[in-house]
Order: structure tokens, then sequence, then C-alpha cells
């Protein structure tokens, strides 16, 4: 993912995840909120209690494929997805299953806003 489509500030994190939507599957969460810049930015957050190093940055590749291949980066969004423990690295298929599942309710909710 490019830098321009990324969220990299602490404080940033914080206040979408106060300020923003959230929708929770079994081992996502993803926090949204509309923003200006015309372009969605994408943070990923995964924490310790997910695992070593080794299986926290697996988590994130996963994840960022999974955006890679179908998340829409035209649309104006910050999006936060955070990872929880139950985040199995195995079922690939299930987790990227639910993870477009939240994106879609994403995409739904700011469509009834308008």
């Amino acid at each position: 993912m490019r830098r321009e489509f990324r969220i990299l500030k602490h404080e940033e994190f914080l206040d979408i995840q106060r300020k923003g939507r959230r929708a929770k599957g079994g081992a996502t969460v993803v926090f949204w909120r509309k923003n200006q810049a015309g372009k969605s930015r994408i943070g990923i957050q995964v924490t310790k209690r997910c695992g070593n190093a080794v299986r926290r940055n697996r988590i994130k590749r996963q994840i960022r494929s999974i955006l890679a291949s179908s998340h829409d980066f035209r649309k104006p969004f910050d999006i936060i997805i955070a990872a929880r423990p139950e985040f199995d690295t195995a079922s690939f298929g299930k987790e990227k299953e639910e993870l477009l599942a939240l994106l879609a309710e994403l995409e739904k909710t700011s469509e009834e806003k308008h």
C-alpha cells in the first residue's frame, strides 16, 4: 500500500476510533469516518495480544492483500482495521470473507446517509 493511502499517526488512529463509526466481526473490528482527502486512507492495528512479531506481521500482510485485491481507494474514508486475537492466519478464506463483509457494511451505511 502506498504511503498516501496509509494512516500512520497515533493521534489519527485514536481520533478515528473515538469519533468514527464501528463494525465488529468475529476476528476484526473496522472503524471508519468520511474524510476530505478524496481517497481512502487505511490503518492496520494488530496488538501484541495477537501473538509474536512473526504472527502480527503475517496478519498485517494478509489484511493488506485483501485490501489490495478488493478495496476501492477512490472512496473518501479513513479506515482502521483492528485484528483481534481470534484472527486465524490458517483460515485465510474465512477471514477474507468476514473483512469484505465489514467493508461492504461500511459502504452501505455511508450510502444511507446521502
